[in-house]
């Protein structure tokens, strides 16, 4: 503060500069952009950098239709030149401006939700195979005393390690391209502990659903008709 300040940019026509003393400093803010992290900026009085558009920002507990009068007399007031265009709170003004990221991230989920149709498509459609190709030998292993529980525990264990290796691979290879997501990420981190919590627990969830179809119905396999038929 009190120190001077050269801008690189030449003053337009009636405009103060190049160089301006340091009044203040304020806090980090988020001006173009609410996903980038906030950079360096400049403030400036009306008076010495003009601008064709300005943002007045204000805080009370009216609704906007009930604060525009006051805002439009008071504003005209101190600069009679200047029109008030727009009124806006600031949670639509916020919507507004995360309708792209929201449009990226719903196309990602919707790509997501149907990779994960596909896997569990693929994981029922395998085990069911499975079963069908091992007919015999879980009529052997029934024949000999194996009861339904471990049947139904022996094909669930099969789907369940596919899924585990997946996961494994998955979450090593998230944790390692994290850097490419952050530009496209807003008040959530790359590497945030409810995500890499939820998701896997979510695909286990629904791995467990498709595998214990093919797993109950190796279960109630009958022996006897399951050696014949092979």
């Amino acid at each position: 503060v009190g120190r001077a300040l050269t801008v690189a940019e030449p003053p337009q026509y009636g405009e103060a500069g190049p160089t301006f003393e340091v009044v203040g400093v304020a806090r980090d803010a988020r001006i173009d952009t609410l996903i980038q992290p906030p950079g360096p900026q400049l403030y400036f009085t009306f008076e010495q950098r003009f601008h064709p558009r300005l943002t007045l920002t204000v805080r009370s507990p009216l609704p906007p239709a009930a604060l525009a009068p006051a805002l439009r007399r008071a504003v005209g007031a101190a600069h009679p030149d200047v029109s008030v265009v727009d009124l806006l709170p600031l949670d639509e003004q916020i919507q507004r401006n995360l309708i792209q990221p929201r449009m990226h991230a719903e196309v990602a989920g919707l790509f997501g939700l149907l990779g994960l149709l596909v896997a569990v498509l693929g994981l029922f459609s395998l085990l069911s195979y499975t079963v069908g190709q091992r007919t015999r030998e879980i009529g052997i292993r029934m024949a000999v005393g194996a009861g339904q529980g471990e049947v139904l525990r022996l094909v669930l264990r099969q789907g369940m390690t596919l899924v585990a290796v997946g996961l494994a691979l998955g979450i090593a290879g998230s944790l390692a391209l994290t850097r490419l997501m952050t530009s496209l990420l807003f008040g959530v981190g790359a590497t945030d502990p409810f995500t890499f919590l939820s998701v896997p627990l979510i695909l286990l969830l629904v791995t467990f659903a498709a595998s214990y179809l093919p797993a109950r119905r190796a279960a109630r396999l009958d022996p006897l008709r399951a050696l014949r038929s092979s």
